[in-house]
């Protein structure tokens, strides 16, 4: 394997420091006209090591080797409120990639979106980034539709529903599979000052089941359908910013939730500022909810809390200079079936 976090925390890491290099090059054409613009791309890599992953069923179509190639046609057009844009790709070995977006602002309060997609499941393209429901770009057919719309003059829905499907077999599926998920969520904005949110997702995607039932080694596949949601209540001032949220998941018969209050405060032309949060939380085996929490630079913005228990956060920043900034940030989490867990962050920033 190719670790590329930069991350060497254990001594197995330390023997995969400096011993790959990678050898890229890219190339690319545009066009640009007033209401048209397109281009051609292409990249080249090298490995000096080849890329040789355990075969299983579901990777018979992943990269293996230490050379390869993509190349692209994207392509742009507008016409009044109407925006039409999407990429063809070919890889070294002729397989396919293709999207296609359409944005239009049907009415001075409605904007449309869609998004069609279709990655073979022998591209390989170890380096792309798109739209998609997995993280590699291949084996993948889906549609995506959104809205977002005022309703009132303090009231504002956004939406959306992804429906894809997968050709070949994925890790952890046996067979070839289909999923969806959509989400809604509205914000009133009473005044200045007050704002509610509200946030529901649900998702719909095929897994294994836990045992093989067929007694001919081949796991059938079950529907796993999980929800999620947020209701969020937000005081804004000039110094200082009081937030309330509820958090709530289930996943077939297991449901969790959480409740959190944070409080931002900053005096004018102060230097610094706090960041105080508590949140209380409970909910089944085996289901987390995630809370952005403030974090140092670089840091992760969200917790996973999972079981039962509390959690404290304190995040203070404080800027030395124009070009330089202290950050301190304490956390506890307190559970009632394991050991609390408490954590000191402090992060000294220069910028030149």
């Amino acid at each position: 394997s190719i670790k590329t976090d930069g991350m060497h925390a254990y001594e197995k890491d330390m023997n995969k420091r400096k011993n790959v290099w990678q050898l890229t090059s890219a190339l690319r054409y545009e066009s640009m006209h007033e209401q048209f613009q397109w281009a051609v791309n292409g990249l080249f890599y090298h490995f000096s090591h080849a890329w040789m992953p355990e075969w299983q069923a579901y990777n018979s179509y992943y990269f293996r080797g230490n050379m390869g190639a993509n190349f692209s046609v994207d392509w742009r057009w507008r016409w009044k409120q109407c925006f039409l844009g999407g990429e063809y790709a070919l890889d070294h070995n002729g397989q396919k990639a293709f999207i296609m977006h359409l944005n239009t602002k049907a009415h001075g309060d409605i904007n449309l979106f869609a998004s069609l997609r279709r990655f073979q499941r022998a591209y390989q393209a170890p380096f792309a980034m798109t739209f998609s429901e997995k993280s590699m770009v291949s084996n993948e057919e889906g549609l995506f539709l959104s809205a977002d719309f005022r309703m009132l003059q303090h009231c504002t829905v956004r939406c959306y529903v992804d429906a894809y499907r997968f050709p070949w077999l994925r890790y952890g599926v046996s067979a070839p599979s289909v999923g969806w998920d959509a989400q809604i969520e509205s914000e009133w904005t009473l005044d200045k000052m007050f704002s509610i949110k509200w946030r529901h997702k649900a998702k719909h995607q095929q897994k294994n089941v836990a045992a093989d039932l067929s007694g001919v080694g081949v796991r059938p596949l079950q529907t796993l359908c999980t929800q999620s949601g947020r209701v969020q209540l937000m005081m804004t001032s000039e110094e200082f910013r009081l937030q309330s949220s509820l958090l709530y998941a289930s996943s077939e018969k297991k449901k969790a939730c959480c409740f959190s209050q944070e409080l931002r405060y900053q005096q004018r032309n102060s230097r610094l500022s706090c960041f105080l949060q508590h949140a209380v939380f409970d909910g089944d085996q085996g289901l987390s909810t995630y809370l952005y929490s403030n974090d140092l630079a670089g840091g992760m913005p969200f917790v996973n809390l999972s079981g039962k228990g509390q959690m404290t956060s304190l995040m203070l920043k404080y800027q030395c200079s124009k070009y330089c900034q202290w950050q301190l940030r304490v956390r506890h989490q307190a559970y009632h079936e394991k050991n609390a867990l408490t954590s000191l962050g402090m992060l000294l920033t220069f910028k030149f």
